[in-house]
Order: C-alpha cells, then structure tokens, then sequence
C-alpha cells in the first residue's frame, strides 16, 4: 500500500498571494509540487490530495494523509 503525505498552503508576499502543494509518495521518496490557480489554501490541500491520486495507475491501495481537517 502507497503512503502519501501531502500538504497545500498559500501565502501573500508584497501583497500578491502565492498558493502551492507537494505530495511525498514515502516508499520511494517521489514528490509531486506545484502551483496552484486560484490561489487559496482551500485549494491547495485540494489539489495536493489529488495529485497522488491523478498520478496512481487507480487499482493499488493508498493512505494519504493531510493536516486538514
């Protein structure tokens, strides 16, 4: 069974905000990472719980686990 740990975040810099996810597949120490539109933390852990899931093959078990709740 996979275990990914995943985490999604979004930050202002000079007033601009900046929204990113990684996802950490820890059997093999693969990441997935990228940015995120729109840009919101919302939608960072969204898309950082479906990253794994868009990158599995759908028929092996996986545990993903996040900080939200």
């Amino acid at each position: 069974m996979d275990l990914w740990v995943v985490d999604g975040s979004c930050q202002f810099h000079q007033c601009k905000p900046y929204a990113g996810y990684a996802a950490l597949q820890v059997s093999t120490d693969i990441v997935l990472q990228g940015t995120v539109i729109p840009k919101s933390a919302q939608a960072a852990e969204i898309i950082a719980i479906v990253a794994p899931l868009d990158a599995s093959n759908n028929k092996a078990p996986m545990t993903i686990c996040s900080d939200s709740s």
